[in-house]
């Protein structure tokens, strides 16, 4: 199939810049980022609250350790 037709069609975009799109896209990074990066799961996907304590790394090394039951995403 041939998709190059649902492509945006840049010639026909209006090329203005909308401090409100802008503010709605950093907006949505940011809650991304807080959530994909400020908490930990375990392998129930249940939150684990990053205490400083607990680490999906092991203890006292960068690496991850697969039987803490603690996951990164």
């Amino acid at each position: 199939m041939d998709f190059s037709s649902l492509r945006w069609d840049r010639d026909l975009m209006d090329k203005t810049f909308s401090p409100g799109a802008m503010g709605q896209t950093l907006m949505k990074q940011y809650l991304w980022a807080q959530d994909m990066l400020g908490t930990f799961h375990n392998s129930d996907e249940e939150e684990v609250v990053p205490d400083g304590t607990n680490s999906p790394n092991s203890i006292g090394s960068p690496n991850f350790d697969p039987n803490n039951n603690i996951r990164s995403y």
